[in-house]
């Protein structure tokens, strides 16, 4: 079966990262009342949360295919996908979850989006995202 390739990989990681610090910064500066007040600040956060969800399923759909011979036509799918092959820690697929279903949200449905939530599950999870990143730097380490 074909190789993983790394450089594309480390590139989406790094996408990961770059919107990470920038989540944290939107996080670490402004109270919730602050960003839900304010949609230029909201809609960045929620800018860096579809390029987080896009990369970490650029991420498994590449490992789905190169690993498993799979393909998946959705954020859902790839992540049912990914967890059903446990190409990585099943629970933190789990947890990441919501990233991918609030991105299908708000690329298909807009409107039916909790802000309150949304922030609440962010300021809860996005860590997450870092683990995702060590899981595939880890990975690679290992090929």
């Amino acid at each position: 079966m074909p190789e993983l390739d790394a450089k594309r990989l480390k590139r989406y990681c790094l996408t990961i990262q770059e919107n990470i610090e920038d989540i944290r910064y939107l996080l670490s500066e402004y109270s919730d009342q602050e960003l839900l007040g304010k949609r230029y600040l909201l809609k960045s956060l929620k800018y860096s949360l579809v390029e987080v969800a896009e990369a970490m399923a650029n991420t498994l759909q590449h490992m789905l295919a190169k690993l498993k011979g799979e393909a998946a036509e959705s954020y859902l799918e790839v992540v049912q996908k990914a967890r059903r092959a446990e190409l990585m820690d099943v629970e933190l697929l789990e947890r990441l979850l919501f990233f991918f279903k609030f991105s299908n949200l708000l690329i298909h449905r807009y409107w039916e989006i909790d802000d309150k939530r949304l922030l609440k599950e962010t300021r809860k999870g996005y860590r997450d995202f870092e683990v995702f990143v060590n899981e595939i730097n880890a990975l690679l380490e290992k090929r």
